[in-house]
């Protein structure tokens, strides 16, 4: 009986050195190498993550005399990261778990010349090429200009950037399951490109539905077709300075401006007078600004508004870019305006100043 406990004993220990071993060599897997050419500085390249949220190096590698490196870095998931070459350009590439990627970069464009181990990469490089096309194109265009300005130039230019966004559309669209996609949509304007971005973030989810940077753009997505123009505003229910619970809705029958702001955001501040102004203009005559702060000091909140004399409905929840009413309207900056006519339906976003007071002026009129 002991010497079978010895022997089972002995086999675990077997299998859990195995398991041990294959973990470790899993963890060391190698998920970058490459060669950089036109490359001289003698400083390590960095391996950083492309969307800041650690904002120190990830890894460092030296580069040999033949313009080779090498980093180890096994990411949980499959992530844009960005090399930084000191003294040359940043190139933004793709990891994925327990993958190989060979490549090869030309440090003075910034681009990726030859990739191997993964259709994500193989389609940053067509993009970097594309991209570096263009602007060469363009570059040598504007040169001719600024020399000899012509309207045949000028629609030359003008053809060449209608040429980039058609291949950034095919690129996409052609390409919707593939990572790299996520980063091509960004280059086209959502407000313009709309159902390119929805198409591509469709496909996307399904193939990666607990992804970091994939939720965040379904997410926009998702809050984006909630706000989209005509559509009724999405139900706003927070605390006002006092503590009393103030919803978006109980102001129906007026015309409502939701302002998103913040006490340290200084273009917010700066825009301030220009919204007194409006206020007092309108307010007897069924206008009401429903102001949603992005603060985390309820201190620094208060202050601001009687620093700035804003005498109109203030709502947190003192969350700041977590705010649920942030993420329901797709705020992603400061400040922001969404205005509503009688009936709650969002009539235009993003106004301010001269344009802002023009519009609000047109829908008081046409309540008379």
């Amino acid at each position: 009986m002991k010497k079978k406990i010895i022997i089972h004993i002995f086999i675990f220990s077997l299998l859990s050195f195995s398991s041990l071993h294959e973990i470790a060599a899993q963890h060391k897997k190698t998920s970058l190498k490459g060669t950089v050419i036109n490359y001289i500085s003698t400083d390590s390249i960095g391996l950083y993550d492309a969307l800041g949220r650690v904002k120190t190096a990830i890894e460092k590698a030296s580069v040999d005399k033949k313009g080779g490196f090498e980093f180890k870095y096994n990411p949980q998931e499959i992530g844009f990261y960005t090399l930084h070459l000191p003294e040359a350009k940043n190139i933004l590439i793709v990891m994925i778990p327990n993958t190989t990627v060979d490549m090869n970069i030309d440090a003075n464009q910034g681009i990726i010349t030859k990739t191997s181990g993964s259709k994500e990469n193989d389609l940053l490089k067509i993009y970097y090429t594309h991209l570096s096309e263009a602007t060469h194109i363009k570059d040598s265009l504007t040169k001719l200009y600024q020399s000899n300005p012509s309207p045949q130039i000028t629609e030359e230019l003008q053809a060449l950037d209608q040429r980039w966004v058609a291949q950034l559309k095919e690129l996409c669209l052609q390409n919707a399951t593939n990572f790299t996609s996520s980063f091509l949509i960004e280059n086209l304007p959502m407000e313009q490109y709309f159902d390119i971005h929805d198409s591509v973030v469709s496909s996307l989810i399904k193939k990666y539905p607990d992804n970091f940077f994939i939720k965040s753009k379904y997410d926009q997505i998702s809050s984006t077709k909630k706000t989209a123009l005509n559509s009724v505003a999405p139900e706003i229910a927070l605390p006002d300075t006092s503590g009393n619970i103030v919803r978006l809705s109980s102001l129906r029958g007026k015309i409502i401006l939701i302002d998103f702001w913040a006490s340290w955001c200084g273009p917010c501040r700066r825009e301030s007078p220009n919204m007194v102004k409006l206020y007092e203009t309108y307010r007897d005559q069924g206008f009401e600004i429903y102001a949603v702060s992005l603060d985390q000091s309820r201190d620094n909140w208060i202050s601001a508004i009687e620093s700035d004399g804003l005498t109109w409905i203030h709502v947190s929840d003192l969350k700041r870019w977590q705010c649920q009413a942030g993420i329901d309207y797709g705020i992603r900056s400061i400040p922001s305006t969404v205005l509503l006519d009688e009936e709650g339906r969002i009539i235009a976003k993003d106004l301010r100043g001269e344009a802002l007071a023009a519009k609000v002026k047109e829908m008081i009129e046409k309540r008379k």
